[in-house]
Order: structure tokens, then C-alpha cells, then sequence
């Protein structure tokens, strides 16, 4: 193990040194360093929109995972009887893909 004559030890270890609390002060914002709204303009799509999304759902698969299907899919029997004792939908209908749960 490292000991009092390891010279590691001596140089890199130690009790933290301890700080000073720094007292607040406020400051005016830099003019420079604010950021502008991004512009729009009518009939076009603006950078910030255009720029796909890392994660995009559709409703389609929204309601399929939220749904019976979703319940039924991963074997979520708990989930899949509450939906179904609440009679919101049909344990026949079919999905977007034409699949029943």
C-alpha cells in the first residue's frame, strides 16, 4: 500500500485545503454574451424548427405504447387488465398496423 514514505503520498494527498466563501454579487449582464431570439420569418421554417429531433413519436406509436397493444406486447398483464376494465377500447380492435392486442 502507499505509505508515509511513498513519495505519491506526500505530493498528491493531503487534507483539502479549505475555501474562503466568496460573497455574491450581482452584476449587469454583458451585452455580448446574450443570446437573440431566433427570427422567423412567415412561411418558412426557422433553423431552430427545421432541425430533426433526437427522439420523434408519432401519435400512432404513442397510443400503441400507451395502449392495450403496448400492455400486451411486453406481457404488462396488470396494465393490460386496467385498461380493459376501464372499456376505453376494444380488446378486438385492430391497430394502425392491423393488429389486435
Amino acid at each position: 500500500g502507499l505509505g508515509v514514505d511513498d513519495p505519491f503520498t506526500a505530493h498528491s494527498f493531503g487534507p483539502p485545503k479549505a475555501r474562503r466563501a466568496q460573497p455574491f454579487t450581482r452584476r449587469k449582464a454583458d451585452p455580448a454574451q446574450e443570446v437573440s431570439p431566433p427570427t422567423h420569418v412567415p412561411g418558412q421554417e426557422c433553423e431552430c424548427c427545421a432541425k430533426p429531433q433526437p427522439m420523434q413519436q408519432t401519435l400512432e406509436e404513442l397510443d400503441f405504447e400507451r395502449g392495450l397493444w403496448g400492455a400486451a406486447a411486453l406481457g404488462n398483464f396488470s396494465k393490460l387488465s386496467k385498461l380493459v376494465a376501464r372499456g376505453t377500447r376494444d380488446v378486438n380492435e385492430k391497430d394502425t398496423s392491423g393488429y389486435v392486442a
